[in-house]
């Protein structure tokens, strides 16, 4: 009889935990409706910033491992749901200068420019590209430019030093 009990109690306890699981369950599924459904501008865009974000980060590990292509991939997709993501312009312009397309590397700087004027590591890789293809005076422009924003940036000042020979 003890055993029988015992028995019974255990299987109550278990559909009880069952029975929350569920209803845990059919909340989460009805927060992720109601966010899928009606979605807040808000809301709307931090998704896509956090997906954008996660696409750049794939991008950077794959460039890091060497696979330059499905790097531009991932920043590209990332430009698609994010057009004003500046960290996938910068990313995809220093693989596009490790792949030789200087074109390229010098459109996505400059978007990247264009939406964060204010950083420093873009105006120096730009003007390292123009310094490469000899166009020494837009290079000084882009050193010069890091170096007002950051006076203490050791490679502006080296790159401006080896543009100005």
């Amino acid at each position: 009889m003890f055993l029988k009990n015992y028995l019974i109690d255990g299987i109550s306890a278990t559909i009880s935990r069952l029975s929350l699981i569920v209803i845990l369950l059919s909340q989460i599924t009805a927060c992720t409706f109601s966010l899928s459904g009606g979605q807040t501008e808000q809301a709307s865009r931090e998704s896509v910033s956090i997906t954008s974000r996660a696409l750049v980060r794939q991008g950077i590990e794959k460039s890091e491992r060497g696979d330059f292509e499905g790097a531009i991939a991932e920043f590209t997709e990332a430009l698609k749901i994010n057009p004003n993501n500046v960290d996938a312009y910068y990313n995809q312009a220093v693989v596009y200068s490790q792949l030789g397309n200087f074109e390229l590397a010098i459109a996505n700087f400059s978007q990247a420019l264009k939406f964060d004027p204010n950083f420093v590591q873009a105006y120096v890789n730009r003007g390292s590209i123009y310094l490469q293809l000899g166009n020494n005076e837009r290079a000084m422009a882009d050193f010069t430019k890091a170096l007002k924003i950051n006076p203490n940036d050791a490679f502006g000042y080296n790159n401006l030093g080896v543009a100005a020979l």
